[in-house]
């Protein structure tokens, strides 16, 4: 008949199925042959899951893959990946990016996609993705745009600030030329 127990004095215990061994207990666990499932896993101390390895330092939960490999986190099939913090909702994957509630610092550069264009910002805000600050390419150099509904207001670049509108200063405030020709005028009419 088939095996179901097999028991092998001083070396374990071997459970079968259909003759052929699933699990068998050994002197630093049990190994298991073919899939687990159960309804909830507790792991404590270092556990090894391939290339991957799910430890508690003492002080933080760690996964942390082999090196040599990446470390993926994956969402189901159209579904976000979310990272909690101090229990709350801290970061969000999704399909059109990341969404982050709280503050990003960053240690290195923060570089934007450089959409050329002079209407249409690079770094907006939310709920008015069409006000912010864009770059694009012009004569040769590269111009800062302040963009405000769609549209630029003004930009910087090597010969200094150009606005394509009024510029406005504080009654006790000034503006100055160090060289050249100055004109401007005063008041609140005729400007």
């Amino acid at each position: 008949g088939l095996k179901h127990i097999y028991a092998n004095n001083d070396y374990g215990v071997t459970l079968f199925y259909q003759d052929d061994g699933k699990l068998e207990t050994t002197s630093t666990g049990v190994d298991v042959t073919g899939s687990v499932v159960a309804d909830s896993l507790n792991i404590s101390g270092l556990s090894n899951l391939g290339s991957v390895d799910i430890y508690d330092s003492g002080s933080n939960a760690i996964i942390a893959a082999d090196s040599g490999h990446a470390l993926e986190l994956r969402g189901r099939s159209g579904q976000n990946v979310t990272v909690y913090a101090h229990g709350a909702l801290n970061t969000v994957f999704n399909s059109t990016g990341i969404d982050v509630t709280g503050n990003v610092v960053a240690t290195g550069d923060i570089i934007a996609a450089d959409s050329n264009s002079s209407t249409n910002p690079s770094i907006t805000f939310t709920g008015h993705t069409d006000t912010g600050m864009g770059v694009y390419h012009s004569s040769s150099q590269d111009n800062l745009s302040l963009i405000t509904d769609g549209v630029q207001r003004a930009f910087f670049n090597s010969a200094g600030i150009t606005s394509f509108a009024n510029v406005y200063t504080g009654s006790g405030s000034s503006f100055r030329n160090y060289g050249g020709t100055w004109s401007a005028t005063t008041g609140v009419t005729g400007n």
